[in-house]
């Protein structure tokens, strides 16, 4: 209570500073008007003769890293530099009246853009907007299998980050919704209709069985399809077992606890009061990538019977954010923010007891005034207020949202992770006395009298006392030779009162007295549950060797995912190696020549599209003679549509899958799987990116060619693998692909049934019966090819349903 009273006596002097220096304002004539913000600069009309001049930014607005092209005239030979709001932009090709660049990491809204000659004056500043690029967080980021299955679909949540009511990017744009979600990688689909919110989308992510593990790339897409965010969602294997025979696991672990004011500096003084805060860094050699379940801390309990260890539990991250948010609610700076918003709401509500005419027909001046006046604390005011004493709370609730430990948290092999756990101070108060107590010189620093804790006077002894107090903070210990002595019966019969001051505070020489070393010391020693190797699944199967001293490579991201040959090609991913070397990149079996030295990094590789066949391929990068897993890629032709994934790459007769890829245009063309076209694909489905909802034809199971035709034009085919559906008849293999009237032919499949019945068999609608009736089973009809067929489809049908076609050449 004298907390909020004297809180509302510091509210109440800011109001009565306000409304005595408004009221003097409202008695004076109201003058001027509020200057206007300096507008973007136009593209400009003309250009001085001779000088250089931006004519056009394509495209604009655009995301940092993306390619974007300036022309315009006079930019002169050789290259001069290019800066869009004052930050330089890496240059791939320029020439006198075009540049090509890579749009440089800019926050997002106006960035005007300058080009600069190498000799010569700079061009007028050219108006430009950035996209924001924005920081997103999957949940869940990891997927289990269950009883050795993955699941066949998941709500999949991709949260904003950052992002509250008063900042952060709009993800539902006032309901019109122009954000999506695309996943790269086989056997993961995004489907149906997502939930959008301001900083959230939840989608239903559909999950193919045969989904391989490893890892897959989220994106989220504005409504150009440009990707704005991205993270990672990994698959783990189905299979859990112990860790090779003779491999023994190393997982390193180091720590410290966080002095009061650094913790309450970064997660906020109500967490530094409530809880320890402890950094950690866990390093993984184990060679398999290892799943945390959670940290804790195991003690004895020197003094009880038989010292029995006793294992601390790290806080929960909801509960520690509970405890933030409470701090954000009931703070003084937010008391009196919400207090100066109820004042302009209260003064609002007093405008209609104002007349608006006097009774001889004049003007009440005083209704506009205290209009004014309330439109001033409501607006001005409050905004003054925010910028000059911000809500700290908000930047720690972001500091605790990056740094807290989560659960099913994954560490790679030969990788590390720093995260900072928080423990209860309540947890430690016996440990804590029961240390006081047999190391008298922990409570007292022996080279001053004025020991204090990060510089708090408020924790300095009693002038009467030198460097000794009791277990109430009060003063009164005893001293002898410099050093301080505490009784058993003083040090026990500290409050532990849920409303005592102590309910936050375990024992300490003096109340609020913090030494981090004795906390460290009644912690104990750290407990990783999920360190034993032999309990976890992995992320990928290993081998049974012994770990390898070099990573593997991987390849996480292709941009883009098809081009053509002779096209550029970004490969993103980890363990490249700082320089090429001997690596290399393959197409396929055709290797990658000349890539610049410049364009290869650790994590980053640039080349150019080899000379290989349209179609899909995989591309290989192979780091010290061990291959990264193949990532898919689609070859196309410049200027063509070109198919670049196909997801999931199997299916059966009305599955539904995803086509990515480029150049499909805006109009709805035919697609076709080993010839046989799909279903019509609505407009709303149809992108110049992707293609959704594609029901997949009739068609029996093998590999077929699927082939999209866009603007007349059609893509390379791309392998679809064809399976036969869950009920009625299939037909997998026949012992002829072609022969004479008469030949015999042997169909193998599935759903026959055990006799014919009123079963039929059709070569391309030309009805056949077996020789015998023994020759119908359910998996197996040997039938000879009737009179009168055709080169075609054969079909069976048992009862209402047919089997999907499989095609018959009759010589």
């Amino acid at each position: 209570m004298t907390r909020i009273a004297r809180y509302s006596k510091a509210l109440l002097a800011v109001i009565v500073f306000l409304t005595s220096g408004m009221c003097v304002a409202m008695g004076q004539s109201e003058q001027g008007a509020p200057s206007s913000q300096a507008a973007l600069p136009a593209a400009p009309a003309s250009c001085a003769p001779g000088a250089a001049c931006i004519t056009s930014i394509l495209p604009n607005p655009a995301v940092p890293g993306d390619p974007v092209v300036i022309n315009g005239t006079n930019f002169g030979s050789p290259q001069g530099s290019v800066t869009f709001g004052g930050i330089r932009a890496d240059i791939k090709d320029w020439s006198p009246t075009t540049v090509n660049l890579t749009l440089p990491n800019l926050p997002g809204g106006a960035a005007n853009a300058v080009v600069t000659p190498n000799v010569g004056n700079a061009s007028p500043a050219f108006a430009f907007s950035a996209v924001t690029a924005v920081s997103i967080t999957l949940n869940p980021s990891l997927i289990r299998p269950a009883n050795g299955k993955l699941p066949a679909s998941i709500s999949l949540g991709v949260l904003e980050d950052n992002c509250d009511d008063k900042r952060g990017l709009d993800l539902s744009q006032g309901g019109s919704a122009p954000y999506a979600v695309a996943v790269t990688g086989s056997g993961l689909s995004a489907t149906g209709k997502p939930k959008v919110g301001k900083c959230s989308i939840t989608t239903t992510l559909t999950i193919d069985p045969n989904t391989p593990v490893g890892d897959y790339q989220v994106s989220l897409l504005n409504k150009d399809q440009k990707i704005v965010g991205s993270a990672r969602m990994s698959i783990m294997d189905s299979t859990a077992g112990p860790i090779p025979p003779g491999i023994a696991p190393q997982v390193d672990v180091i720590w410290e606890v966080m002095s009061q004011k650094n913790c309450g500096d970064v997660f906020g003084t109500r967490v530094a009061a409530s809880d320890y805060c402890i950094q950690i860094k866990i390093g993984n050699d184990s060679g398999y990538a290892i799943q945390l379940a959670g940290i804790g801390f195991k003690t004895k309990l020197n003094g009880i019977s038989g010292s029995p260890d006793v294992t601390i539990a790290n806080s929960s991250y909801a509960s520690t954010r509970a405890v933030l948010q409470n701090q954000q609610a009931y703070s003084g700076r937010n008391i009196v923010y919400h207090g100066l918003q109820s004042v302009g709401l209260i003064m609002a509500a007093f405008i209609p007891f104002f007349g608006t005419q006097h009774a001889n027909g004049t003007i009440n001046n005083a209704r506009n005034h205290w209009s004014t006046l309330s439109s001033i604390v409501s607006g001005p005011v409050v905004k003054g207020f925010d910028t000059v004493w911000p809500d700290p709370a908000i930047a720690q609730l972001t500091n605790l949202d990056d740094q807290s430990f989560r659960d099913s948290m994954v560490i790679q092999n030969n990788t590390q992770i720093q995260t900072v756990v928080f423990v209860e101070k309540q947890a430690l108060t016996y440990q804590l006395k029961k240390l006081y107590q047999d190391s008298p010189n922990l409570r007292t620093d022996p080279n001053t009298s004025n020991n204090t804790d990060n510089g708090n006077p408020s924790d300095s002894p009693s002038p009467n006392k030198t460097g000794t107090t009791d277990a109430s903070g009060t003063g009164g210990g005893q001293t002898s030779a410099g050093k301080s002595k505490l009784s058993s019966k003083e040090a026990l019969n500290v409050s532990t009162v849920d409303n005592s001051r102590n309910s936050r505070r375990p024992f300490f020489p003096r109340a609020g007295r913090f030494n981090p070393l004795s906390v460290k010391l009644a912690l104990g020693s750290v407990v990783i549950v999920g360190q034993q190797i032999q309990y976890l699944q992995r992320i990928q199967i290993q081998s049974n060797a012994a770990p390898a001293t070099t990573s593997v490579p991987t390849i996480n991201s292709i941009t883009p995912t098809c081009a053509a040959v002779g096209d550029s090609i970004t490969l993103a991913g980890a363990n490249f190696g700082a320089a090429q070397n001997d690596s290399s990149v393959k197409f396929g079996d055709t290797p990658v020549t000349n890539i610049q030295a410049t364009d290869w990094s650790d994590k980053s590789i640039k080349l150019t599209v080899p000379s290989v066949a349209l179609g899909p391929v995989n591309i290989v990068v192979t780091v010290a003679g061990k291959d990264s897993a193949p990532a898919a890629f689609g070859v196309g032709t410049k200027g063509a549509p070109c198919i670049a994934n196909i997801s999931p790459g199997t299916g059966a007769p009305n599955d539904s899958v995803t086509i990515t890829g480029s150049g499909f245009g805006t109009s709805v063309g035919p697609i076709t799987f080993g010839g046989v076209a799909t279903t019509p694909i609505t407009a709303s489905n149809w992108s110049d990116t992707s293609i959704k909802s594609v029901t997949v034809p009739s068609v029996g199971p093998s590999t077929v060619q699927v082939v999209v035709t866009a603007n007349k034009t059609a893509t390379a085919p791309f392998n679809f693998t064809m399976k036969c559906p869950s009920t009625g008849p299939c037909i997998t293999t026949l012992s002829l692909p072609s022969g004479t009237v008469g030949t015999s032919v042997a169909i193998t499949g599935q759903n026959f049934g055990t006799s014919q019945g009123t079963s039929t068999l059709t070569f391309n609608g030309t009805p056949a019966k077996p020789k015998l009736a023994t020759d119908w089973t359910d998996n197996l009809i040997t039938v000879p090819v009737p009179p009168g067929a055709k080169t075609g489809p054969i079909v069976i049908t048992v009862g209402p349903t047919k089997s999907p076609q499989v095609n018959f050449t009759v010589q």
